[in-house]
């Protein structure tokens, strides 16, 4: 296996993966948040009145203060209790993890792990030097919430240069790849940075393989990111055996 080798891992090579994410959202809200979609809406809203507090406004209302300060405050608590949470209670790999590697021939080495994940489960199972968190890490504390951009008004400067810096060498590992997995991720169009830097190198990948038991929705959004890159196969992680699915 090529050492050029990057697999790009999102939520769905975990167990649960939203999960975390979900109950906390859910003590933080009243109860109201019980899946992916309405979690990254609650993010949103709160990322958008912490970005309007930092915008220039020489009368604001004590109304939008008030919303855009609890915004703030509320991101705050939300990504503290997160990163505490998902260190405590680590999420399992998807059972199928082990199959997928051997089937797509991930076990050299020098393949490299790409992850938008914050907890350590990948990094246990195939060695934390070749897993790089372009989203932070529960461990760090640093973590890069599903509707953020890597430069926000709201954050300190320590903050953003940790974020830029994990882009840089997301990008660096993209643009010399020949091979890349995706595995587990979506490609959401929350994620505009994600999907800039993947369009921007994606015509240069000799293959491409997408595993993920829906895998059209994220073939899709790649080809309006890239309609041109290498050749292209589809994988149902709970069939493998069938071979790339049909397009």
């Amino acid at each position: 296996m090529s050492a050029r080798t990057v697999v790009l891992t999102g939520s769905g090579i975990i167990d649960d993966g939203w999960k975390p994410i979900i109950d906390v959202l859910s003590d933080f809200s009243g109860g109201n948040v019980y899946n992916a979609d309405t979690a990254n809406l609650h993010l949103a809203r709160a990322v958008y009145w912490a970005r309007m507090q930092c915008v220039s406004n020489p009368r604001p209302s004590a109304k939008f203060e008030a919303a855009a300060a609890e915004a703030r405050r509320w991101l705050a608590l939300t990504t503290d209790d997160l990163a505490k949470r998902i260190v405590g209670y680590p999420r399992p790999l998807q059972g199928t993890f082990d199959s997928v590697v051997r089937r797509l021939g991930l076990e050299d080495t020098g393949t490299t792990y790409a992850t938008t994940n914050w907890d350590s489960s990948l990094a246990e199972k195939v060695g934390s030097a070749r897993v790089h968190y372009f989203h932070g890490s529960a461990a760090s504390g640093n973590l890069y919430l599903p509707t953020e951009m890597s430069i926000e008004p709201y954050q300190t400067n320590e903050v953003t240069l940790a974020r830029v810096s994990a882009h840089a060498a997301l990008q660096r590992l993209v643009r010399s790849a020949e091979r890349v997995v995706i595995w587990g991720l979506g490609l959401s169009p929350l994620d505009a940075e994600l999907a800039t830097i993947l369009g921007a190198y994606a015509r240069d990948w000799k293959r491409v393989d997408i595993v993920d038991p829906c895998p059209h929705p994220v073939v899709d959004r790649l080809n309006i990111l890239a309609p041109i890159f290498g050749d292209l196969h589809l994988w149902d992680p709970n069939n493998l055996e069938a071979g790339p699915v049909r397009r």
